[in-house]
Protein backbone atom coordinates (compact mmCIF):
# COMPACT_ATOMS: atom_id res chain seq x y z
CA UNK A 1 0.00 0.00 0.00
CA UNK A 2 1.18 3.36 -0.53
CA UNK A 3 -0.19 6.47 -1.07
CA UNK A 4 -0.09 10.28 -0.32
CA UNK A 5 -2.03 12.89 2.44
CA UNK A 6 -2.12 16.51 1.79
CA UNK A 7 -3.52 19.08 4.13
CA UNK A 8 -3.50 22.53 3.60
CA UNK A 9 -5.31 25.11 6.75
CA UNK A 10 -5.72 28.57 6.88
CA UNK A 11 -6.73 30.94 9.92
CA UNK A 12 -7.83 34.57 8.42
CA UNK A 13 -7.97 37.59 10.79
CA UNK A 14 -11.59 37.84 10.60
CA UNK A 15 -11.55 34.60 12.25
CA UNK A 16 -12.40 32.95 8.72
CA UNK A 17 -10.71 29.96 8.02
CA UNK A 18 -10.61 26.76 5.40
CA UNK A 19 -9.21 23.65 5.55
CA UNK A 20 -8.64 20.78 2.68
CA UNK A 21 -7.63 17.11 2.83
CA UNK A 22 -7.11 14.95 0.12
CA UNK A 23 -5.86 11.03 0.46
CA UNK A 24 -5.19 8.99 -2.62
CA UNK A 25 -3.88 5.86 -2.19
CA UNK A 26 -2.88 2.61 -4.69
CA UNK A 27 -2.25 -1.10 -3.93
CA UNK A 28 -0.42 -3.86 -5.44
CA UNK A 29 -2.78 -6.23 -3.49
CA UNK A 30 -6.35 -5.06 -5.34
CA UNK A 31 -9.10 -7.13 -6.26
CA UNK A 32 -9.09 -8.23 -9.71
CA UNK A 33 -13.10 -8.84 -10.84
CA UNK A 34 -12.42 -11.29 -13.51
CA UNK A 35 -10.40 -13.56 -11.20
CA UNK A 36 -12.93 -15.62 -9.01
CA UNK A 37 -10.68 -17.50 -7.52
CA UNK A 38 -8.75 -14.59 -5.89
CA UNK A 39 -9.07 -14.97 -1.71
CA UNK A 40 -7.15 -12.14 -1.06
CA UNK A 41 -7.17 -8.08 -1.42
CA UNK A 42 -6.57 -5.20 0.63
CA UNK A 43 -10.13 -3.79 1.72
CA UNK A 44 -11.00 -0.27 2.55
CA UNK A 45 -8.40 1.57 0.79
CA UNK A 46 -9.71 4.81 -1.35
CA UNK A 47 -9.16 8.23 -1.99
CA UNK A 48 -10.59 10.73 0.17
CA UNK A 49 -11.33 14.68 -0.05
CA UNK A 50 -12.42 16.62 2.38
CA UNK A 51 -12.97 20.19 2.84
CA UNK A 52 -13.97 22.32 5.16
CA UNK A 53 -15.13 26.50 5.73
CA UNK A 54 -15.51 27.62 9.30
CA UNK A 55 -15.70 30.93 11.42
CA UNK A 56 -14.39 30.96 14.90
CA UNK A 57 -14.56 34.74 16.83
CA UNK A 58 -15.24 34.84 20.03
CA UNK A 59 -17.76 32.73 21.30
CA UNK A 60 -19.31 31.97 18.25
CA UNK A 61 -18.38 28.72 16.03
CA UNK A 62 -19.81 27.96 12.99
CA UNK A 63 -17.93 25.35 9.91
CA UNK A 64 -19.30 23.68 7.07
CA UNK A 65 -17.94 20.57 5.89
CA UNK A 66 -17.70 18.53 2.53
CA UNK A 67 -16.79 15.09 2.63
CA UNK A 68 -16.35 12.70 -0.60
CA UNK A 69 -14.59 9.01 -0.57
CA UNK A 70 -14.58 7.32 -3.74
CA UNK A 71 -15.40 3.65 -4.23
CA UNK A 72 -14.05 0.65 -1.99
CA UNK A 73 -13.86 -2.87 -1.56
CA UNK A 74 -15.55 -3.62 1.61
CA UNK A 75 -15.47 -6.83 1.78
CA UNK A 76 -14.24 -10.48 0.26
CA UNK A 77 -15.29 -13.99 0.84
CA UNK A 78 -12.20 -16.15 2.27
CA UNK A 79 -13.47 -18.50 -0.65
CA UNK A 80 -13.39 -16.01 -3.68
CA UNK A 81 -16.23 -15.98 -5.81
CA UNK A 82 -19.29 -14.22 -5.24
CA UNK A 83 -18.76 -12.91 -2.09
CA UNK A 84 -17.18 -9.49 -3.06
CA UNK A 85 -18.59 -6.04 -1.82
CA UNK A 86 -17.79 -2.39 -3.08
CA UNK A 87 -19.48 0.68 -1.40
CA UNK A 88 -19.55 3.28 -4.24
CA UNK A 89 -18.43 6.72 -4.20
CA UNK A 90 -19.99 8.60 -1.65
CA UNK A 91 -20.34 12.37 -0.38
CA UNK A 92 -22.25 14.27 2.28
CA UNK A 93 -22.54 17.88 3.56
CA UNK A 94 -22.41 18.47 7.51
CA UNK A 95 -22.50 21.42 9.07
CA UNK A 96 -22.45 23.01 13.11
CA UNK A 97 -22.81 25.89 15.28
CA UNK A 98 -22.03 27.05 18.40
CA UNK A 99 -22.24 29.46 21.28
CA UNK A 100 -20.53 29.76 24.23
CA UNK A 101 -22.82 31.28 26.97
CA UNK A 102 -20.74 31.21 29.43
CA UNK A 103 -16.98 29.66 30.29
CA UNK A 104 -18.90 26.61 31.35
CA UNK A 105 -22.16 26.51 28.97
CA UNK A 106 -22.25 25.77 25.22
CA UNK A 107 -24.90 25.86 22.87
CA UNK A 108 -25.08 24.05 19.82
CA UNK A 109 -26.87 22.75 16.77
CA UNK A 110 -25.18 20.22 14.36
CA UNK A 111 -26.51 18.81 10.96
CA UNK A 112 -24.77 15.85 9.54
CA UNK A 113 -25.53 14.43 5.92
CA UNK A 114 -28.26 17.76 5.26
CA UNK A 115 -28.79 16.71 2.03
CA UNK A 116 -29.64 12.92 3.00
CA UNK A 117 -27.36 11.08 0.45
CA UNK A 118 -27.64 7.29 0.03
CA UNK A 119 -24.43 5.06 0.36
CA UNK A 120 -24.64 2.15 -2.43
CA UNK A 121 -23.48 -1.40 -1.98
CA UNK A 122 -22.64 -3.97 -5.09
CA UNK A 123 -21.06 -6.99 -5.70
CA UNK A 124 -18.20 -7.43 -8.17
CA UNK A 125 -19.79 -6.06 -11.00
CA UNK A 126 -21.07 -2.14 -11.40
CA UNK A 127 -24.89 -3.63 -12.25
CA UNK A 128 -24.90 -5.68 -9.39
CA UNK A 129 -26.73 -3.76 -7.10
CA UNK A 130 -26.82 -5.26 -3.08
CA UNK A 131 -27.42 -2.94 -0.64
CA UNK A 132 -28.88 1.33 -1.08
CA UNK A 133 -28.73 2.84 3.08
CA UNK A 134 -30.89 5.79 3.83
CA UNK A 135 -28.86 7.20 7.11
CA UNK A 136 -31.11 10.18 6.79
CA UNK A 137 -30.15 13.86 7.32
CA UNK A 138 -29.77 13.89 11.56
CA UNK A 139 -29.67 17.30 13.38
CA UNK A 140 -28.69 17.73 16.89
CA UNK A 141 -29.60 20.78 19.23
CA UNK A 142 -27.83 20.72 23.07
CA UNK A 143 -26.62 22.20 25.49
CA UNK A 144 -22.78 21.09 26.66
CA UNK A 145 -21.46 21.68 30.09
CA UNK A 146 -17.69 21.33 31.80
CA UNK A 147 -16.98 22.07 35.63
Amino acid sequence: VKGWEMVVQHTFDSGFGLIANATIVDSDAELDNADITQVFAVTGLSDSLNMVAFYEKDAFQARIAYNWRDTFLQSLSQGGGDGVTYVEDYYQWDASASYDITEQVTVFVEGINLTEEYTHSRGRFSNQLLDIVDSGRRISIGVRGSY
